[in-house]
Protein backbone atom coordinates (compact mmCIF):
# COMPACT_ATOMS: atom_id res chain seq x y z
CA UNK A 1 0.00 0.00 0.00
CA UNK A 2 1.39 3.66 -0.35
CA UNK A 3 2.90 5.11 2.24
CA UNK A 4 0.06 6.50 4.62
CA UNK A 5 1.71 10.00 4.50
CA UNK A 6 1.61 10.17 0.71
CA UNK A 7 -1.70 9.27 0.47
CA UNK A 8 -2.62 11.64 3.55
CA UNK A 9 -0.92 14.56 1.78
CA UNK A 10 -2.99 13.77 -1.64
CA UNK A 11 -6.02 13.82 -0.03
CA UNK A 12 -5.34 17.27 1.96
CA UNK A 13 -3.71 19.00 -1.10
CA UNK A 14 -6.81 17.22 -3.30
CA UNK A 15 -9.33 19.02 -0.62
CA UNK A 16 -7.47 22.38 -0.78
CA UNK A 17 -7.62 22.01 -4.34
CA UNK A 18 -11.48 21.46 -4.41
CA UNK A 19 -12.09 24.56 -2.07
CA UNK A 20 -9.73 26.47 -4.48
CA UNK A 21 -11.97 25.59 -7.48
CA UNK A 22 -15.45 26.65 -5.81
CA UNK A 23 -13.99 29.99 -4.81
CA UNK A 24 -12.20 30.62 -8.04
CA UNK A 25 -15.36 29.94 -9.80
CA UNK A 26 -17.21 32.31 -7.68
CA UNK A 27 -13.95 34.59 -8.68
CA UNK A 28 -13.08 34.07 -11.84
CA UNK A 29 -12.01 38.05 -12.32
CA UNK A 30 -9.51 38.29 -9.01
CA UNK A 31 -6.00 37.20 -10.06
CA UNK A 32 -5.78 36.32 -6.05
CA UNK A 33 -7.92 33.06 -6.89
CA UNK A 34 -6.80 31.97 -10.13
CA UNK A 35 -2.80 31.99 -9.25
CA UNK A 36 -4.17 30.39 -5.77
CA UNK A 37 -6.08 27.64 -8.06
CA UNK A 38 -2.84 26.86 -10.33
CA UNK A 39 -0.54 26.89 -7.72
CA UNK A 40 -2.97 24.04 -5.73
CA UNK A 41 -3.32 22.68 -8.83
CA UNK A 42 1.02 22.48 -8.82
CA UNK A 43 1.14 20.79 -5.83
CA UNK A 44 -1.76 18.13 -6.27
CA UNK A 45 -0.25 17.11 -9.76
CA UNK A 46 3.27 16.44 -8.11
CA UNK A 47 1.27 14.67 -5.50
CA UNK A 48 -0.46 12.92 -7.41
CA UNK A 49 1.92 11.21 -10.60
CA UNK A 50 4.53 10.38 -7.09
CA UNK A 51 1.93 8.63 -5.37
CA UNK A 52 1.22 6.88 -8.64
CA UNK A 53 4.34 6.18 -9.50
CA UNK A 54 4.88 4.62 -6.09
CA UNK A 55 1.27 2.78 -6.64
CA UNK A 56 2.62 0.81 -10.08
CA UNK A 57 5.96 -0.41 -8.43
CA UNK A 58 4.01 -1.88 -6.06
CA UNK A 59 1.96 -3.52 -8.27
CA UNK A 60 5.43 -4.91 -9.72
CA UNK A 61 5.45 -2.13 -12.94
CA UNK A 62 8.82 -1.35 -13.28
CA UNK A 63 8.48 2.75 -14.19
CA UNK A 64 10.92 5.32 -15.03
CA UNK A 65 11.01 8.31 -12.56
CA UNK A 66 9.62 10.67 -15.69
CA UNK A 67 5.61 11.78 -15.35
CA UNK A 68 5.44 10.85 -18.98
CA UNK A 69 6.66 7.37 -18.42
CA UNK A 70 4.76 6.77 -15.14
CA UNK A 71 1.12 7.61 -17.11
CA UNK A 72 2.13 5.39 -19.80
CA UNK A 73 2.27 2.67 -17.62
CA UNK A 74 -0.45 3.60 -15.71
CA UNK A 75 -3.06 3.94 -18.49
CA UNK A 76 -1.38 0.68 -19.69
CA UNK A 77 -1.87 -1.11 -16.38
CA UNK A 78 -5.43 0.24 -16.78
CA UNK A 79 -5.16 2.78 -14.16
CA UNK A 80 -5.88 5.27 -15.92
CA UNK A 81 -8.61 5.64 -18.15
CA UNK A 82 -7.27 8.96 -19.98
CA UNK A 83 -3.74 9.13 -20.73
CA UNK A 84 -3.84 12.19 -22.70
CA UNK A 85 -5.52 14.25 -19.94
CA UNK A 86 -2.67 13.61 -17.85
CA UNK A 87 -0.14 14.46 -20.62
CA UNK A 88 -2.20 17.83 -20.62
CA UNK A 89 -2.02 18.26 -17.21
CA UNK A 90 1.72 17.73 -16.68
CA UNK A 91 1.86 20.37 -19.79
CA UNK A 92 -0.52 22.73 -18.22
CA UNK A 93 1.63 22.66 -14.97
CA UNK A 94 4.70 23.05 -17.00
CA UNK A 95 3.53 26.11 -18.72
CA UNK A 96 2.60 27.28 -15.21
CA UNK A 97 5.35 27.01 -13.59
CA UNK A 98 7.83 28.23 -15.84
CA UNK A 99 5.57 31.47 -17.99
CA UNK A 100 3.23 33.64 -17.16
CA UNK A 101 1.25 34.69 -19.47
CA UNK A 102 -2.50 36.05 -18.32
CA UNK A 103 -4.50 34.15 -21.09
CA UNK A 104 -2.62 30.75 -20.76
CA UNK A 105 -3.01 30.86 -17.39
CA UNK A 106 -6.93 31.69 -17.64
CA UNK A 107 -6.96 28.41 -19.67
CA UNK A 108 -5.23 26.50 -17.47
CA UNK A 109 -7.39 27.36 -14.67
CA UNK A 110 -10.58 26.75 -17.09
CA UNK A 111 -9.15 23.30 -17.58
CA UNK A 112 -8.50 22.67 -13.67
CA UNK A 113 -12.15 23.16 -12.86
CA UNK A 114 -13.84 21.23 -15.81
CA UNK A 115 -11.12 18.51 -16.61
CA UNK A 116 -7.99 17.82 -14.22
CA UNK A 117 -9.29 18.36 -10.55
CA UNK A 118 -12.30 15.48 -11.15
CA UNK A 119 -9.11 13.24 -12.87
CA UNK A 120 -6.88 13.74 -10.21
CA UNK A 121 -9.42 12.80 -7.93
CA UNK A 122 -9.84 9.83 -9.85
CA UNK A 123 -6.39 8.38 -8.64
CA UNK A 124 -8.20 8.10 -4.76
CA UNK A 125 -10.45 5.55 -6.04
CA UNK A 126 -8.02 3.84 -7.93
CA UNK A 127 -5.63 3.80 -4.95
CA UNK A 128 -8.54 1.77 -2.46
CA UNK A 129 -8.99 -0.38 -4.92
Amino acid sequence: MIKKNKMTNLNKALVNLSDRVVKYKKNKDNIIYQESLIKSFELSFELGWKALREYLVEQGIDVYASPKAVFTEGFNAGYLLYEDIWLNMLNSRNAATHIYDEELASSIAEDICMIYYKELSSLIEVFKK
